[in-house]
């Protein structure tokens, strides 16, 4: 049943639910009809409608005061289905060592085992639309023991608004709610139980929310956006008794390390490029984050549209031939010569306290304060990236697999590193052994606080080197069986 608190009146049934979940995303969605389906009556609040509206995105309008990153209102989908609606499809779980203590890292990781979430490994690939085993590239030839091929798979990709839709409309145990914004979570008077939940549509009727367990899975800036705004009875904000709540701000640095020039034995038939992958041991050894490396040969003609169609095919034509121009072409248009091997990166970022989402003065026009992201990065971090794009290089020269040329700011440690990102908001609300060190326990419980929980990829300990919607997919089903 689909309910638009718009339309509604103040008639509907909100109360006495087994679990209300607050986002319809991924891990929303996902716990919706894992509970549904277990015979759980579930209440799923989603403030915005079925597609893009001003007045729901101008809630995600926030500030930027560390490194340069998306506008926080252009990254983030607010609206059913969340962020699947613009997701690649790319899935892989976390690796072995994502769940290793690496006392190299500033904070403590996981307290879960990755065998905690491969249990779940299957029925996430059925969520997500994929069929097989995530596989790699067929490169016999490749020897290296640092960097192995990224074994992976490509969802359709899911949109999970317009899959889960129908199932949703006709499920007696599911009530989606849309146009229904979380503005409140009030706790009892012992502070340890959520009661009630306030909810406002875009017309400022307020409604009251009640269920036996709660659930925030809104996205990593807003759950902890949410939280921090929740403070007028715990100073700080819930679950923030150890300045936790909004720290750990990850995502995962996009490097330019240059360009490579291939060598054709090898590349000439290689269609779909290469993906590799950081090997545990080498990331152990040299105490560095895990990344992936992503090489593929520029397309001749070049592409592009227009004067800049006109633009790159005079560099082709009359410049690629001249080593220094062609190096200010690059840097300048961000144009590839024709056969030039084209790096992209996804890299971990570490947990740093000093990366958080905090509270702005600006309120909304539900009166909740806008974000303040301040993402930040660290010498670790740094050491990570310098370290795998010096060792891939001596790797693809061992192998005679081509020639990589660096950019100069990875081979120079005093230089600035340029940022580039992947929209993947991590961390914030951290799953910790104790609330010393995070917001949830392992079952994703917000610490202190009996019957409220987190979705999404706000509770990653450490992030991995690898897209996070698989994770989230399977945490949700872990926390769906958890509350059943």
């Amino acid at each position: 049943m689909i309910i638009d608190l718009d339309t509604a009146t103040k008639n509907v049934k909100t109360a006495d639910y087994d679990v209300c979940i607050c986002g319809a995303g991924a891990a929303g969605i996902t716990l919706a009809v894992y509970l549904a389906r277990a015979g759980k009556k579930v209440a799923l609040l989603e403030a915005g409608g079925f597609e893009y509206s001003d007045q729901s995105y101008d809630c995600y309008k926030g500030k930027n005061t560390g490194m340069e990153y998306w506008g926080l209102d252009t990254c983030r989908l607010r609206y059913l289905g969340g962020t699947t609606n613009h997701w690649s499809g790319r899935c892989k779980p976390l690796d072995e060592v994502d769940f290793m203590e690496r006392d190299f890292f500033e904070l403590p990781g996981w307290p879960i085992q990755k065998s905690d979430l491969a249990n779940y490994e299957a029925e996430a690939k059925s969520v997500v639309d994929i069929s097989g085993d995530f596989t790699a590239a067929d490169i016999s030839n490749w020897t290296s023991g640092k960097f192995i091929p990224d074994r992976y798979a490509i969802s359709a990709p899911t949109r999970f608004g317009d899959k889960y839709r129908a199932e949703i409309e006709v499920s007696g145990n599911i009530s989606l709610f849309i146009n229904a914004n979380l503005i409140d979570v009030r706790l009892n008077k012992e502070l340890s139980s959520v009661t009630e939940l306030v909810v406002m549509d875009y017309g400022k009727k307020r409604f009251t929310f009640t269920g036996k367990n709660i659930v925030i899975a809104l996205g990593a800036i807003e759950n902890a956006r949410m939280l921090l705004n929740c403070d007028t009875q715990l100073k700080g904000g819930i679950g923030n008794q150890s300045d936790f709540v909004g720290r750990c701000f990850m995502e995962h640095y996009n490097i330019n390390y240059g360009f490579f020039s291939g060598n054709p034995k090898y590349w000439k038939n290689m269609k779909k490029g290469l993906s590799l992958y950081t090997d545990s041991q080498f990331s152990l050894e040299h105490k560095i984050g895990n990344g992936n490396v992503s090489m593929s040969i520029s397309p001749d003609p070049p592409t592009g549209g227009g004067r800049s169609k006109e633009l790159r095919k005079y560099i082709r034509n009359n410049v690629c031939k001249w080593d220094e121009i062609t190096e200010l072409s690059r840097k300048f248009v961000d144009f590839q010569c024709p056969g030039d091997g084209i790096l992209g990166t996804l890299m971990e970022q570490s947990p740093n306290k000093n990366s958080r989402v905090s509270l702005d003065k600006e309120t909304d026009s539900f009166g909740l304060r806008r974000v303040n992201l301040s993402w930040q990065m660290n010498e670790l971090d740094k050491r990570t990236i310098r370290t795998i794009g010096i060792e891939l290089a001596k790797e693809f020269a061992r192998q005679d697999y081509g020639r990589v040329q660096l950019a100069s700011y990875i081979l120079d440690e005093n230089a600035k590193i340029p940022v580039g990102y992947h929209c993947h908001s991590i961390g914030t609300t951290r799953m910790s052994k104790s609330p010393e060190y995070g917001v949830v326990d392992k079952d994703c419980k917000v610490f202190g606080i009996d019957n409220l929980y987190i979705g999404g990829s706000s509770v990653f300990s450490t992030g991995g080197g690898t897209n996070p919607t698989f994770t989230i997919v399977e945490l949700a089903l872990r926390l769906a069986k958890h509350l059943s």
